[in-house]
This record gives structure tokens, C-alpha cells and sequence, in this order.
């Protein structure tokens, strides 16, 4: 799912994410910065749940059939999110492909315009035919990855395939199935720990629970 002009006012919600910036979460392995505002649930209440709605409409029951869901028996809802992610090429080892937790994942590109390079890429394991492996069976993944999924990896034919590409673009928000084989794409940005030149978005990951708030099935049908 793709959504352009996410946001109203961008530009507020990036001057928000840099007097919130917060300290490496990992110092020793500083890949990004994780900002959590202490005021954020009271500033972002109702995006997260507009954003549930808005994705169970669009993509809601592909994801609920992948799961072996019934689409009217459950609701999404956030469960870690939303807070800011901020990434800069010059700290970073170099991705590889991953998956994520809950059901859906969901990223809004806060990278201005003049900045926005590469995006995010989901893939096709050829030898095995995966695009999908669940998070919990994450060493499923890691039998996959007999080699580093590189830049000139990409060009090849021969382990992996990209199968959808989601572009950088200014206050563009995409949503996917979280357990999407997935990478995060720098090609052509540079990218730093500066605010202003960081690979800046707005996380928020999602699960389907049932009324009496157990959480729905993570096994995978297909």
C-alpha cells in the first residue's frame, strides 16, 4: 500500500522528530537512532489508528487470507510505534535482507525532497521460491542468506529477485506484509547522522487481534 501526501503539515512533523532527537541507541553499533518523544503517544494518538483502518481497508484482507484470517473476526492495532527512525549510510553496516514482527509494518519517508534517494525493496528467494518467512522462524531466513545481499548480489539473477520496489518520496507512507522478505534501500542517497541529511521516517508495526484482545494467528497458509 502506498500512500502520497501522508501528512498535512511534513514539514511540522520533521521540526517535531529534530527537538526530539535522542542519543544512538547502540553505541558501540550505532546503526540509526530511535526517537521516543515522552509526549508522543499524546501527539500522535489518533494517526495510528486512522493508519489501522486505512490499511485493513486496502490490504487488510490479503493479509488476513495469508494469515488464514476471517477479516471481519479481527482489527488491527499498533503495537510498537509509532516513534521516528533516524539513519545515516556513513554508521550503518550494510542491510540485509529481514523480516519484521506483528502482521504489517509500515514506514512514512520524512526525507525532504531534494534528498530522497532509493526506498525499500522486497524480495524473492529464487532457490526456495520464499517471499515471505515468518519472524518467529527467523533462522528459516537465515538459511536462506548463504551470502550477503549486496549491491552487485542484486544485479544477479541467480539467489534473489526484487519483486516490489517502493520508492523514497517525500511524505509517502507504504505499508506491507511484515513478514515480506525486505531491505532497506541507500542506493544514491547520502545519507548522514545529520538531521537534515538523515534517512528520517515514522515507523509504526501492527497485529490483528480478536475482540477479547488475543492476538490473531502468525501462521503463515501459503
Amino acid at each position: 500500500m502506498i500512500i502520497d501526501d501522508a501528512f498535512l503539515d511534513p514539514d511540522a512533523l520533521r521540526e517535531y522528530a529534530k527537538s526530539s532527537l535522542h542519543s544512538p541507541r547502540n553505541i558501540r553499533n550505532p546503526i540509526g537512532y530511535e526517537i521516543h518523544p515522552v509526549d508522543l503517544n499524546e501527539r500522535l494518538p489518533d494517526y495510528a489508528v486512522e493508519l489501522a483502518g486505512m490499511i485493513h481497508k486496502h490490504i487488510g484482507e490479503n493479509i488476513c487470507n495469508f494469515f488464514g484470517l476471517n477479516p471481519s473476526e479481527v482489527k488491527l492495532e499498533v503495537f510498537k510505534g509509532p516513534y521516528f527512525n533516524c539513519v545515516g549510510v556513513d554508521k550503518i553496516p550494510v542491510f540485509t535482507p529481514h523480516v519484521d514482527i506483528g502482521h504489517v509494518s509500515s514506514f512514512a519517508y520524512l526525507v525532504l525532497p531534494e534528498n530522497c534517494a532509493g526506498g525499500t525493496r522486497i524480495y524473492r528467494h529464487i532457490p526456495s521460491d520464499k517471499i515471505y518467512v515468518l519472524q518467529e522462524n527467523s533462522h528459516s531466513l537465515a538459511g536462506l542468506m548463504k551470502k550477503t545481499l549486496t549491491e552487485p548480489l542484486v544485479e544477479s539473477t541467480e539467489e534473489w529477485e526484487m519483486v516490489q520496489y517502493f520508492e523514497m518520496k517525500y511524505n509517502r507512507l507504504i505499508a506491507f506484509n511484515s513478514s515480506s522478505i525486505h531491505k532497506i534501500d541507500l542506493t544514491g542517497g547520502r545519507f548522514t547522522m545529520q538531521i537534515e541529511a538523515t534517512r528520517l521516517c515514522l515507523n509504526a508495526f501492527y497485529r490483528y487481534v480478536y475482540p477479547d484482545g488475543r492476538l490473531a494467528s502468525r501462521k503463515a497458509t501459503t
